[in-house]
């Protein structure tokens, strides 16, 4: 933590005016705090900082109410799914109507033979009233009037059996699917309610659907369908052997081509996982897929699922291992987007109310759009803290990680309302934009607004305990990437040795480094991203112009060189061990300067840097000299030249301060 407390001059009078504050002795407070003419003037310079609960330069854009926006998706989505569901089942109907026709003209024929025929009785009483004529019995043998007792015939059994399960399963196929349609219909019934109601109403309907299975009733319909079939098949070709040897052959290898096609296809799905040998999955996937399959599917992935690992079919065959991942599946898309997983990755209270799962479904299933990132977004800002906490901790584990840290939840408990919600939609718009980019600038602004409204707080609450900034940050990795990827926004290539600044967004810019000097000031910064920002600096005075924007951009560039040279420790010991610390720190912060200064003549940025050379100048004067500093020839020559350039301003500025410590 630095002993004093830096204060900076934006716009000085002449080339002779220091950059930096006047030095200042005492020990940094939170309470004790020395503000310096020129100080106060380069506040003034300064544009005014943002803060959260104020306007957004660059709010994320709505279109219309984006509770309306996700209605309108999961509608769609439920449309899509629920058409798709009763199209599949309008057709099942329709064949299993016809099909239980064409059985029933079997079963009619075939049900008579489970009982007597009475020909057959008849028959029997006038061949033993003949015989009783035609012959001279005595009287007291009386023959038998009563016919023998009737067995049907196993094959006349069988046949029957097959046919009229057949038949059974073929109706209740029309059954359970007159069923399935009124539970669709009730599902999408619409309610006079606003948006986010519906959203929770849909989300219960919803969780109702598939918690009390039924989309695996209706993927069992073409399941009984297909029994139906087969049972047909099996009882005609029953009672064909029992009638004519050659017709029962050709039904019977006709049947079995039908029904070893069936079961190839049901279980080609399954099997396919085992045979590939390429465990990235880089094969053509099989597109036999059906709900029979999916049933298979789900059979074996079980069996695998729970069986020991240490069992011998699990020593016999890596491959059985790879059904494992698979378990998770809830349906073909589930098992398709793991299949694209692995071929595109080397191996290696409200708050739990219904719109929190609500959103947290849309984002997963629906958010693959920048449109639906910025109404997710919108819709977050809008909940209450405790429950927008909640649906970031469902979408994103590093998320749940970095809010649940002991230092976020101190600081989140402490602020108000609206600075929890903005530190929540932040960390939601970094979470996404990896995969949309645009959303760079606005996070950007988010993270400026939290971190100036502690700041400010900090400055306006000095004897309340604050929460270490550095150790509450609103962000999981710091954004300082970002400034040089923003449309429209700084750009640098060192691969092409091309670096620019457009003109637009200067403003955000600007604010992002005002806030990024104040930290560093502060000592807010933790030392890991340091070299970042003395790359962004770089990036500013390698490119600097005449540009109005961009000459406060090299201000507010040289005010971080400041903050980090004031940072740096004073030679007041004679231990060895600090002293070579401070050499160490002396020896890093001017090869950054010497890396950050432009090649050549630098005459416009005088008036910025030459208090920041005198100072880092003096240290390393104190420390022994330029050699004890700077082991490369190249460094040492390359600060040479710079300094020659303030020669006559260093030689006086050392000469006022020879054998004191030096601080900026």
């Amino acid at each position: 933590m630095p002993s004093a407390y830096t204060t900076i001059d934006v716009y000085p009078q002449d080339e002779s005016e220091t950059f930096g504050s006047n030095v200042v002795s005492t020990p940094r407070r939170a309470s004790t705090r020395t503000t310096s003419r020129t100080e106060q003037r380069a506040s003034n310079s300064h544009p005014e900082p943002w803060l959260s609960g104020g306007p957004y330069q660059y709010p994320v854009p709505q279109k219309g109410d984006p509770w309306g926006e996700c209605l309108k998706k999961v509608k769609d989505y439920d449309d899509g799914l629920c058409d798709g569901w009763r199209g599949e089942v309008d057709n099942l109907i329709v064949f299993a109507g016809l099909f239980s026709a064409a059985v029933t003209t079997f079963v009619i024929e075939s049900y008579q033979s489970l009982q007597q025929d009475p020909n057959d009785v008849n028959s029997f009483l006038l061949q033993q009233i003949l015989l009783q004529l035609s012959t001279n019995s005595s009287a007291d043998v009386v023959p038998s009037l009563l016919p023998p007792p009737f067995t049907p015939s196993t094959t006349n059994v069988r046949v029957n059996v097959f046919w009229f399960m057949s038949l059974s399963l073929s109706l209740s196929t029309v059954f359970v699917g007159i069923l399935c349609m009124q539970w669709l219909r009730e599902y999408q019934r619409s309610s006079p309610l606003d948006p986010q109601e519906v959203i929770s109403l849909r989300q219960l309907r919803y969780e109702g659907l598939m918690a009390w299975k039924v989309p695996e009733i209706l993927m069992s319909l073409p399941i009984l369908l297909y029994a139906s079939l087969i049972l047909f098949f099996v009882g005609l070709i029953d009672l064909l052997w029992s009638v004519n040897l050659a017709v029962a052959i050709s039904v019977t290898v006709i049947s079995a081509l039908v029904l070893l096609f069936l079961l190839a296809t049901t279980l080609l799905p399954s099997l396919q996982l085992y045979f590939i040998s390429d465990n990235q999955l880089r094969k053509p996937q099989c597109p036999y897929k059906s709900p029979q399959s999916w049933s298979v599917h789900r059979l074996v992935t079980s069996v695998v699922q729970f069986t020991n690992p240490s069992s011998s079919i699990f020593k016999t065959s890596f491959r059985v291992v790879r059904y494992k991942p698979f378990f998770a599946d809830k349906s073909w898309v589930d098992h398709d987007k793991r299949w694209l997983d692995a071929r595109n990755k080397p191996h290696t209270s409200q708050a739990n109310g219904d719109i929190v799962q609500g959103l947290t479904w849309i984002d997963k299933h629906l958010g693959q759009s920048i449109d639906m990132a910025f109404a997710m977004y919108n819709c977050i800002r809008e909940l209450p803290s405790v429950a927008s906490k909640q649906l970031l901790f469902s979408i994103n584990e590093k998320a749940q990680q970095h809010l649940s840290s002991p230092r976020m939840v101190e600081y989140l408990n402490s602020t108000t309302e609206e600075e929890r919600r903005e530190v929540i939609g932040t960390i939601f718009l970094e979470i996404n934009n990896h995969v949309f980019p645009q959303l760079d600038q606005y996070q950007l602004e988010s993270v400026i607004r939290i971190l100036n409204t502690r700041l400010q707080n900090i400055v306006d609450h000095a004897d309340i305990a604050q929460v270490q900034i550095k150790d509450s940050l609103p962000f999981i990795r710091w954004p300082l990437r970002y400034v040089r990827g923003l449309p429209s926004g700084m750009s640098f290539s060192i691969a092409a040795s091309s670096m620019h600044i457009d003109t637009s967004m200067q403003d955000l810019i600007s604010q992002f480094l005002l806030c990024i000097s104040k930290l560093v000031a502060q000592g807010f910064m933790k030392e890991d991203f340091e070299e970042e920002i003395w790359d962004l600096v770089q990036l500013i005075l390698l490119t600097h112009d005449t540009h109005h924007s961009h000459t406060l951009h090299v201000q507010l560039a040289f005010e971080i060189v400041a903050a980090f040279v004031a940072n740096l420790p004073t030679n007041n010991s004679t231990d060895s061990f600090t002293r070579t610390h401070t050499e160490g720190e002396v020896r890093a912060c001017t090869k950054h300067i010497i890396k950050a200064l432009p090649p050549g003549d630098f005459d416009d940025l005088r008036p910025y840097a030459t208090r920041i050379l005198c100072e880092v100048d003096l240290q390393m004067r104190n420390l022994g000299g330029l050699e004890a500093i700077l082991d490369s020839p190249e460094d040492r020559k390359r600060w040479q030249d710079i300094i020659k350039n303030f020669t006559w301003v260093c030689s006086d500025h050392s000469r006022e301060n020879e054998g004191r410590p030096s601080s900026v």
